[in-house]
């Protein structure tokens, strides 16, 4: 067991440096997505956006990756860049819930409740599988 949360953070960070000099593709953007996120979770924004960015570099159809720096720029009130990272997630993967309850949660911190209803809409017609 940890002493403190941030060092189970810290030991998976370990983890994944070990695991990205070791890995090939498709593990890889695997890996650096993950990495992306735990040292978002310990406010290294700027090492999350470029193992991010790393991602999308070498996996350019990667909704998730886009997904998920979109989640960051959100956390830090970029909120137009969210919302491009958001869009560009759904431009690849069209009926992907947690990307429109993402962008519906920024519109929403943008004031923009009828775009966010509408996202949120998206969202579940999505996961219950109800045809458009």
């Amino acid at each position: 067991t940890f002493e403190h949360e941030g060092d189970f953070y810290i030991a998976n960070l370990h983890i994944y440096y070990i695991a990205i000099v070791n890995a090939t593709e498709p593990f890889l953007c695997r890996y650096l997505k993950n990495r992306a996120t735990v040292k978002a979770i310990l406010k290294d924004h700027s090492g999350a956006f470029l193992d991010y960015n790393k991602c999308i570099e070498l996996l350019p159809d990667n909704s998730g990756a886009y997904n998920d720096r979109g989640c960051l720029k959100d956390d830090l009130k970029d909120y137009n860049g969210a919302i491009t990272d958001f869009s560009k997630a759904l431009e690849i993967t069209p009926f992907f819930p947690k990307v429109y309850s993402n962008m519906g949660l920024c519109r929403a911190k943008m004031g923009d409740f009828d775009v966010a209803i509408l996202c949120y809409s998206k969202a579940i017609e999505h996961s219950c599988g109800t045809p458009s």
